[in-house]
């Protein structure tokens, strides 16, 4: 799959999960912490930072893809990668 395809693909599951989600982004501060899982919805300013940021909403997953995320996330190259890479700037 290239990168474009990915982060697509992890944008609409997670609008479709119905369980908990996790966030894998890099930790803003005052509004996500890495590794957070939210099981009654995303917070206000979550959702606000994914409206400007729209690439960071392709790492909040549900938690039985976060052991996969997280290991994308250590190499390089990968979609999760490039995108966690692209948030830190």
């Amino acid at each position: 799959m290239s990168e474009k395809t990915v982060p697509a693909a992890q944008k609409a599951a997670a609008k479709k999960a119905k369980g908990p989600l996790v966030y894998c982004g890099p930790t803003v501060r005052g509004v996500a912490k890495q590794f957070t899982v939210y099981t009654n919805g995303i917070p206000s300013a979550l959702e606000k930072y994914m409206t400007e940021r729209p690439e960071a909403r392709s790492l909040l997953v549900p938690v039985e893809r976060m052991p996969q995320t997280r290991e994308n996330l250590r190499k390089k190259g990968t979609a999760e990668a490039v995108i966690f890479e692209k948030l830190m700037k």
